[in-house]
Protein backbone atom coordinates (compact mmCIF):
# COMPACT_ATOMS: atom_id res chain seq x y z
CA UNK A 1 0.00 0.00 0.00
CA UNK A 2 2.78 2.29 0.56
CA UNK A 3 4.25 1.93 -2.63
CA UNK A 4 1.21 2.56 -3.98
CA UNK A 5 0.22 5.11 -2.32
CA UNK A 6 3.64 6.89 -3.46
CA UNK A 7 2.93 5.74 -6.98
CA UNK A 8 6.06 3.13 -7.09
CA UNK A 9 5.61 0.14 -9.26
CA UNK A 10 5.10 -2.89 -7.22
CA UNK A 11 6.22 -6.72 -8.71
CA UNK A 12 5.33 -9.85 -7.03
CA UNK A 13 7.24 -12.85 -6.74
CA UNK A 14 4.88 -15.76 -5.47
CA UNK A 15 5.54 -19.71 -5.18
CA UNK A 16 2.49 -21.65 -4.41
CA UNK A 17 -0.96 -21.02 -3.72
CA UNK A 18 -3.28 -18.13 -5.13
CA UNK A 19 -2.60 -14.66 -5.49
CA UNK A 20 -4.24 -12.26 -3.42
CA UNK A 21 -6.68 -10.24 -5.92
CA UNK A 22 -5.15 -6.62 -4.66
CA UNK A 23 -2.27 -8.35 -6.08
CA UNK A 24 -3.59 -9.34 -9.73
CA UNK A 25 -3.56 -6.36 -11.81
CA UNK A 26 -0.17 -5.75 -10.77
CA UNK A 27 3.30 -6.89 -12.61
CA UNK A 28 3.47 -10.38 -11.34
CA UNK A 29 6.03 -13.75 -11.95
CA UNK A 30 4.77 -17.06 -10.78
CA UNK A 31 8.06 -19.01 -9.73
CA UNK A 32 7.93 -22.79 -10.96
CA UNK A 33 11.30 -24.06 -8.85
CA UNK A 34 13.67 -22.12 -7.84
CA UNK A 35 16.45 -24.28 -9.69
CA UNK A 36 17.27 -24.72 -13.50
CA UNK A 37 17.53 -22.93 -16.50
CA UNK A 38 13.48 -21.30 -15.93
CA UNK A 39 14.41 -19.94 -13.20
CA UNK A 40 17.34 -18.02 -14.48
CA UNK A 41 15.21 -16.67 -17.39
CA UNK A 42 12.29 -15.73 -15.27
CA UNK A 43 14.42 -13.92 -13.06
CA UNK A 44 16.68 -12.09 -16.51
CA UNK A 45 13.02 -10.65 -17.44
CA UNK A 46 11.81 -9.88 -14.04
CA UNK A 47 15.51 -7.40 -13.71
CA UNK A 48 14.30 -6.06 -17.50
CA UNK A 49 10.35 -5.55 -16.20
CA UNK A 50 11.94 -3.76 -13.11
CA UNK A 51 14.08 -1.80 -14.95
CA UNK A 52 11.80 -0.56 -17.24
CA UNK A 53 9.44 0.71 -14.93
CA UNK A 54 12.02 2.25 -13.01
CA UNK A 55 13.00 4.35 -16.35
CA UNK A 56 9.63 5.85 -17.00
CA UNK A 57 8.37 6.41 -12.97
CA UNK A 58 11.98 8.75 -13.37
CA UNK A 59 10.72 10.22 -16.12
CA UNK A 60 7.40 10.93 -15.17
CA UNK A 61 8.65 12.09 -12.24
CA UNK A 62 10.38 15.05 -14.05
CA UNK A 63 7.72 15.90 -15.36
CA UNK A 64 7.15 18.44 -12.58
CA UNK A 65 6.27 21.49 -12.99
CA UNK A 66 9.26 22.85 -10.86
CA UNK A 67 11.19 22.31 -13.61
CA UNK A 68 12.21 24.87 -16.93
CA UNK A 69 10.05 24.14 -19.63
CA UNK A 70 12.99 22.80 -22.12
CA UNK A 71 13.27 19.63 -19.55
CA UNK A 72 9.84 19.25 -19.32
CA UNK A 73 8.91 19.43 -22.99
CA UNK A 74 12.04 16.84 -23.22
CA UNK A 75 11.13 14.41 -21.06
CA UNK A 76 7.52 14.30 -21.88
CA UNK A 77 8.38 13.90 -25.74
CA UNK A 78 10.92 11.29 -25.06
CA UNK A 79 7.83 9.35 -23.03
CA UNK A 80 5.47 9.57 -25.51
CA UNK A 81 8.29 8.84 -28.69
CA UNK A 82 10.18 6.14 -27.09
CA UNK A 83 8.19 4.90 -24.02
CA UNK A 84 6.48 1.49 -24.23
CA UNK A 85 2.59 1.73 -25.40
CA UNK A 86 2.41 -0.67 -21.99
CA UNK A 87 4.45 0.79 -19.66
CA UNK A 88 2.62 4.06 -20.68
CA UNK A 89 -0.63 2.93 -20.31
CA UNK A 90 0.54 1.72 -16.72
CA UNK A 91 1.29 5.19 -15.75
CA UNK A 92 -1.74 6.74 -17.65
CA UNK A 93 -3.07 8.43 -14.33
CA UNK A 94 0.45 9.85 -13.51
CA UNK A 95 0.64 11.30 -16.48
CA UNK A 96 -2.80 13.23 -16.48
CA UNK A 97 -1.69 14.44 -13.37
CA UNK A 98 1.27 15.94 -14.43
CA UNK A 99 -0.68 17.23 -17.28
CA UNK A 100 -3.54 19.12 -15.10
CA UNK A 101 -0.08 20.30 -13.00
CA UNK A 102 2.19 21.83 -15.99
CA UNK A 103 0.96 25.05 -17.85
CA UNK A 104 3.33 24.82 -20.43
CA UNK A 105 1.44 24.06 -24.22
CA UNK A 106 4.65 21.93 -25.66
CA UNK A 107 4.63 19.50 -22.21
CA UNK A 108 1.16 19.30 -22.97
CA UNK A 109 1.03 18.37 -26.01
CA UNK A 110 3.42 15.77 -26.11
CA UNK A 111 1.92 14.06 -23.15
CA UNK A 112 -1.66 13.95 -24.67
CA UNK A 113 0.45 12.41 -27.54
CA UNK A 114 1.80 9.56 -24.88
CA UNK A 115 -1.60 9.00 -23.59
CA UNK A 116 -2.55 8.38 -27.12
CA UNK A 117 0.20 6.06 -27.60
CA UNK A 118 -1.44 3.71 -24.57
CA UNK A 119 -4.02 2.70 -26.79
CA UNK A 120 -6.38 1.63 -24.09
CA UNK A 121 -10.00 2.50 -23.57
CA UNK A 122 -8.70 3.67 -20.18
CA UNK A 123 -6.28 5.98 -21.78
CA UNK A 124 -9.11 7.33 -23.54
CA UNK A 125 -11.54 7.89 -20.80
CA UNK A 126 -8.61 9.68 -19.29
CA UNK A 127 -7.92 12.36 -22.58
CA UNK A 128 -11.77 12.63 -22.67
CA UNK A 129 -11.23 14.43 -19.20
CA UNK A 130 -8.18 16.44 -19.55
CA UNK A 131 -8.69 20.22 -19.04
CA UNK A 132 -10.12 22.21 -21.91
CA UNK A 133 -7.87 25.08 -22.68
CA UNK A 134 -8.04 27.23 -25.72
CA UNK A 135 -4.69 26.88 -26.70
CA UNK A 136 -3.71 25.20 -30.11
CA UNK A 137 -0.99 23.27 -29.68
CA UNK A 138 -2.83 21.74 -26.75
CA UNK A 139 -6.02 21.21 -28.33
CA UNK A 140 -4.08 19.53 -31.50
CA UNK A 141 -2.60 16.91 -28.89
CA UNK A 142 -5.60 15.88 -27.08
CA UNK A 143 -7.15 15.54 -31.25
CA UNK A 144 -4.12 13.38 -32.32
CA UNK A 145 -4.49 11.59 -29.31
CA UNK A 146 -7.89 10.63 -29.68
CA UNK A 147 -7.37 9.76 -33.42
CA UNK A 148 -4.29 7.14 -32.47
CA UNK A 149 -6.98 5.14 -29.96
CA UNK A 150 -9.34 6.09 -32.64
CA UNK A 151 -7.12 4.40 -35.02
CA UNK A 152 -5.89 1.11 -33.12
CA UNK A 153 -9.66 0.52 -32.07
CA UNK A 154 -10.07 0.02 -35.69
CA UNK A 155 -6.91 -2.55 -35.92
CA UNK A 156 -9.03 -4.37 -33.22
CA UNK A 157 -12.34 -4.50 -34.93
CA UNK A 158 -10.48 -5.18 -38.46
Amino acid sequence: KSAARQRIPVFTVHFDGELPPSLKTRSSWRIRSFDGPDFETGIAKLARSILARTQINRQIRLLNPSNDWHNLFDTARAIAEKGSRTLIAEAANELAERYKAITDPQTRYWIAIALGKAGTSQAGKIIAQLPKTNHPLEEEGIRRAQEMLEYRQSDFLN
